[in-house]
Formats: structure tokens, C-alpha cells, sequence
């Protein structure tokens, strides 16, 4: 059987029930709630054993020297899975996915802009929570990464769909987050980093752009949770 998201949703499914109406519950909640960038919020680790070790190895490396460059390169590696996951050669979800969550009556109302947000979210929040530890122990930089997440992924998203010429409803053409939407972590998050007031101002050269790039994130001014 092929390592696909459906298979192993499967498998997990027949060897705890209560899972799977968990998962089908919240997900067809959410989108009934108009809350389709949430689908998967209950959902275990929507990428596999390997993945899922290889991306909490490279998450906790960016809490301790992340840099913006090297945040977003592992959010454009999760994107990719995502998309791979969520959708078929015609950028739609994927039948056999809607089949086993039930959303045969309700997949009208899901983007498939909506449906690969939901994933990513999700990965980034289980990523935070299997690195509780080092969060705690380094707070600034862990604001400053969710802060940067939630400031770009969406056109991140967007952006590495129009390169693989998916289409998407051009109502999500903005970068703008519907608070009462986002996870209650990257909510936080959100709100601590919101404090800080951070702005740039003018023309900036060149040099001092890839110096931003690549610098280490770091919020000193970021108030302790």
C-alpha cells in the first residue's frame, strides 16, 4: 500500500474508531463554521513517520538559529507535501480524501487554497508542541518565527501554487488573517508579537536586505509568556 495521507488515515482509522468520528466530526464542523483553513485541527501528523521526524528536527534547529530564509524554506517544503497530499492532477482534493471524511456534501464550500492552509497549520502547530520544551527555553526567537509564519505562509501558499499553475479562488488573493480563525497557539503568538511594533521604514539597500534575509531571528523586546 502506497505511504499516501489517505492510507494512513485508513490504517489509523480501523485501529481507533473514535478517532476517525473525532477527525470526521471537527472536520465537517469546521466547514459548516465557514473555518475551512481549519479542517485538520484534530487530526494526528498529516505526513509521514519520516517526514514528521525530519520536519520537528528542522523546526527545533529554527528555534535555535532560524533565520527568515531558512523558516521559509522549510514552510515551502511543507507546502509542497500538502499539496501533493490534499490534491489531484487537477489542483481539486482528491475523491478518494473526500470519500473517507464525508465531505461529499460539503466539499463545494472548501478552496483548495482553504484545504492546504488547514494542512500547514496544523503540521506547524504539531511541530510547536512536540518542541514545548525549547519554545519555553527560547521564547523571543519562537515569537519572532510564528510571527513571521503567520505574516507570510498564505502567500507562500499562493505563491508556490500559481508556480505549479494550480488555480484557487482569487478571493484569497490577500494577506490578510481572520483572527477568529487562527489556532489559539499562533492566536498567541500573533498578540505577543503584535506588541513589539516593529516597523521599516524608507529604502533599504540591497546588502541590508539579504542581511535580513539571513540573520538570526531574534525579538529582545518580546514579553514572556
Amino acid at each position: 500500500m502506497p505511504d499516501t495521507l489517505v492510507a494512513r488515515l485508513q490504517t489509523q482509522f480501523e485501529i481507533d474508531p473514535k478517532l476517525k468520528e473525532k477527525c470526521i466530526s471537527s472536520c465537517i464542523s469546521a466547514v459548516k463554521n465557514n473555518k475551512a483553513n481549519r479542517l485538520f485541527d484534530d487530526f494526528p501528523p498529516l505526513v509521514s513517520k519520516d517526514d514528521c521526524a525530519f520536519f520537528i528536527d528542522e523546526y527545533q534547529k529554527l528555534l535555535i538559529s532560524g533565520t527568515k530564509a531558512t523558516v521559509h524554506a522549510l514552510q515551502k517544503r511543507l507546502i509542497k507535501i500538502a499539496c501533493e497530499e490534499l490534491l489531484d492532477v487537477n489542483g481539486k482534493l482528491k475523491q478518494e480524501l473526500i470519500a473517507l471524511l464525508g465531505l461529499q456534501v460539503h466539499v463545494s464550500l472548501i478552496d483548495n487554497y482553504q484545504a492546504v492552509c488547514a494542512f500547514v497549520g496544523m503540521m506547524n502547530i504539531y511541530m510547536t508542541s512536540e518542541s514545548s520544551l525549547l519554545v519555553k527555553d527560547n521564547q523571543n526567537t519562537y515569537l519572532a518565527m510564528t510571527k513571521l509564519i503567520n505574516n507570510s505562509y498564505g502567500e507562500r501558499i499562493r505563491e508556490s501554487m500559481r508556480e505549479n499553475k494550480i488555480a484557487y479562488d482569487s478571493k484569497y488573493d490577500s494577506n490578510s488573517i481572520k483572527l477568529d480563525n487562527l489556532h489559539p497557539l499562533f492566536f498567541l503568538s500573533l498578540f505577543a508579537g503584535g506588541l513589539i511594533g516593529v516597523g521599516i521604514y524608507g529604502a533599504v539597500k540591497v546588502g541590508q536586505e539579504i542581511y535580513n534575509e539571513y540573520k538570526p531571528l531574534s525579538l529582545p523586546e518580546a514579553p514572556i509568556l
